[in-house]
């Protein structure tokens, strides 16, 4: 058992959820009870998702995608049944999205760059979102089908392909969930393919033009490493008992 303050404060400070402007209401959306015995982890912040937390008796939901992005001026509807259901329950909400997704140990894109074996890893400032792209080398240089090969194999069985780059992949950039915005700039940088996770319309002639090969991996199927990395931290960290409920989307 642990006290939410003391999670709290740790995944605060970890991920320094004050620190980085995001559209999300990231931290502690919805407070429950102080004491914390369960943690499951999910994606996104859904009916579906806190019944299934429920189930498992948690005290504690922590989610990539939170209940509130932009300027919420209403509790009705969708929004107004998930909140009940934790409300009711005495269940915690906690939100970590653009946090997560940077993060330089725990974070979606350094996770996936581990997962597919890049070395040389490098963070680079997009814009205003600082250390958002993510760019790595194969320690060998592999052929466009053998990469996406391994791509299926660990990220998702199904993902969308535009080739108009080499078809040798040395240099790898990644961001995961919604990236399209960086194609013309990962291939500046050199990279060969650029993986991301939802596909745009505005993609393809960036793409083409840029010459580099675009692989739209899944929003969700690219945005579960980051959760599951930082529940294995909070159980080596706290005495609590954590879990991750998948449940994915065609997205």
């Amino acid at each position: 058992m642990e006290k939410l303050s003391v999670i709290q404060s740790y995944l605060d400070d970890e991920l320094r959820i004050n620190q980085i402007s995001d559209a999300c209401a990231n931290g502690l959306e919805v407070d429950g009870k102080e004491n914390i015995e369960k943690i499951v982890f999910m994606v996104d912040a859904s009916e579906e998702g806190f019944r299934y937390a429920l189930d498992k008796n948690a005290d504690m939901v922590i989610v990539h995608h939170g209940l509130f992005f932009g300027n919420i001026k209403k509790i009705n509807g969708s929004l107004y049944k998930r909140i009940k259901i934790l409300v009711n329950n005495n269940i915690s909400l906690y939100a970590a999205h653009l946090p997560l997704d940077i993060h330089p140990i725990f974070g979606n894109n350094v996770q996936i760059a581990n997962i597919l074996g890049l070395k040389n890893i490098r963070q680079i400032t997009i814009g205003n979102y600082t250390d958002l792209l993510v760019i790595g080398e194969l320690e060998y240089d592999a052929s466009l089908s053998s990469f996406l090969d391994l791509i299926r194999q660990k990220i998702n069985p199904d993902p969308q392909v535009l080739s108009f780059g080499n078809n040798n992949i040395s240099k790898v950039g990644i961001i995961s969930g919604s990236g399209s915005e960086a194609i013309e700039i990962t291939a500046q940088y050199g990279a060969d393919l650029f993986l991301t996770g939802e596909p745009k319309l505005s993609a393809y002639h960036i793409a083409k033009e840029s010459a580099i090969n675009i692989v739209f991996a899944g929003h969700y199927y690219t945005e579960v490493f980051g959760l599951k990395s930082l529940m294995k931290n909070l159980i080596q960290k706290f005495n609590i008992s954590a879990e991750f409920i998948d449940i994915p989307t065609s997205i």
